[in-house]
């Protein structure tokens, strides 16, 4: 889990709520000025999360602290 809030600390963008592929993706933008993100990425990540819902709820979430990141990010 260190890893993974790790990478996702890096790779996300707060003010767009949205994940870079990657560092190479950090300052490339669209013809219009936006940013560049993974779509197809941001994809994965909220389909995981929602097929995995109904399992952390029931199993996982009960026993993570109150102050947990993982128990915050699950919740959305």
């Amino acid at each position: 889990m260190k890893l993974w809030w790790k990478t996702s600390d890096f790779l996300y963008n707060k003010n767009e709520r949205l994940y870079y592929r990657d560092a190479r993706y950090f300052d490339k933008k669209e013809a219009n000025g936006a940013n560049v993100f993974w779509s197809r990425g941001n994809g994965w990540v909220m389909g995981g999360s929602c097929a995995c819902s109904s399992i952390c709820r029931q199993i996982i979430l009960p026993g993570l602290p109150s102050k947990s990141n993982l128990k915050t990010w699950l919740r959305g």
